[in-house]
């Protein structure tokens, strides 16, 4: 578990790391009082779970922090804490914040926010297995699932997919190219594992709703970008066969979206 900690005294953000580090001794923590280094510490492929003070300088600055992580990353949760209760209030001006904790901190409450932080992330994640070892890719580097022959494949958005498995023939099957993995399953067990959060276009493809730009006649068109730093916007699209093509015109995951 990684966690991250904003404070502009350190010694409160080393207290609040000495009492996460005895609930959770196996988390990595890092602290920080600058607001640029843990802004730069969230990308779309990390996962942590951050912590923020919310009254810095006489201000709200960890709700503004916490919005600009949500720009970066939608899906990172966030729990907030202060010294003084009236600033619970604060929160709501946040995106998505899940927890407030108040000073002095008090253990059962942070476990139960760090249970809902595990939750969070966790439903923000696909799960699947290869080879019977369990791997997990967060649903915003997916842009499609695809099904050939009994295989589905992942499309993935991010440029490299990181296998942490010391199994070398493992890992060569495992990764097709750089952007692809696959896996054995029928796509709709797959649909229904996920909730319907994809969209299906046809018998063989569900895809990410966060990366349609616009449904034309039969065809979706699809943007986004390998990482955070790249100039170049890559463009697909993929036909909508006349079964699924009312499907698609009225599904809520759209709604509002063009």
């Amino acid at each position: 578990m990684n966690i991250l900690i904003y404070d502009d005294n350190i010694e409160v953000a080393q207290n609040l790391k000495n009492n996460i580090n005895q609930l959770y001794p196996e988390a990595k923590i890092k602290t920080f009082d600058s607001r640029t280094a843990i802004e730069k510490a969230i990308t779309r492929k990390t996962f942590p779970i951050v912590i923020l003070d919310i009254m810095v300088e006489n201000r709200p600055l960890g709700i503004e922090i916490s919005n600009a992580i949500y720009k970066k990353n939608p899906v990172v949760p966030i729990i907030f804490y202060s010294g003084y209760s009236t600033n619970l209030y604060n929160v709501y001006d946040s995106k998505q914040h899940i927890y407030f904790l108040e000073k002095p901190f008090d253990k059962l409450k942070m476990r139960k926010a760090f249970q809902k932080a595990i939750e969070q992330i966790d439903n923000n994640m696909f799960w699947f297995q290869f080879a019977a070892v369990t791997k997990r890719i967060p649903f915003n580097q997916i842009y499609a699932f695809e099904s050939q022959d009994r295989r589905i494949i992942i499309h993935l958005t991010s440029e490299k997919i990181k296998n942490d498995s010391e199994n070398k023939q493992e890992k060569k099957t495992l990764i097709e190219t750089q952007n692809t993995l696959y896996f054995y399953k029928k796509l709709n067990d797959v649909e229904k594992e996920i909730n319907y959060r994809f969209i299906r276009t046809s018998k063989s493809i569900l895809i990410n709703p966060e990366y349609i730009t616009q449904i034309k006649g039969n065809m979706v068109f699809i943007e986004f970008k390998r990482n955070e730093n790249d100039k170049e916007t890559q463009k697909t699209n993929y036909v909508i066969t006349r079964s699924y093509l009312k499907k698609v015109q009225n599904n809520e995951l759209l709604m509002g979206k063009y």
